[in-house]
């Protein structure tokens, strides 16, 4: 199954477009935001089959902004993606609702096997 479309959230213009070129590639649908407060109206806005979520936004606390959509979303799965490799950040993420933390930068055959993991779980939002 694959998400209808998937939500990619990130600041850095270059790994937006690496990441949204390896998921349209392999046929995904994608929706982008540039900044906390564009995250924000499109989660508020849209139901992605996926979020992809930059651990590090300017102009909001992705943690919170991951924390809210869960209360919203319970079942969407968010893979959050951070260049910091602490592990303080890894659990941060993994508490506050993200089902899978990607090290930046990462291959794209990386992503992809992680989006197809999390894709295969049941998710509503999703199609065959």
């Amino acid at each position: 199954m694959k998400p209808d479309e998937i939500a990619v959230i990130d600041d850095n213009r270059q790994c937006v477009d690496a990441v949204v070129s390896t998921l349209t590639g392999d046929g995904y649908r994608v929706r982008i935001a540039f900044s906390g407060q564009e995250a924000m109206d499109l989660l508020r806005t849209t139901s992605p089959g996926m979020v992809i979520l930059n651990v590090q936004l300017q102009g909001v606390n992705s943690l919170r902004l991951l924390a809210d959509f869960r209360r919203k979303e319970a079942s969407t799965p968010v893979l959050v993606m951070s260049d910091d490799d602490r592990a303080a950040v890894h659990e941060q993420a993994m508490t506050s609702g993200a089902n899978g933390f990607l090290r930046k930068p990462f291959p794209p055959d990386v992503l992809l096997a992680a989006v197809r993991r999390f894709s295969d779980q049941n998710c509503p939002a999703c199609v065959r």
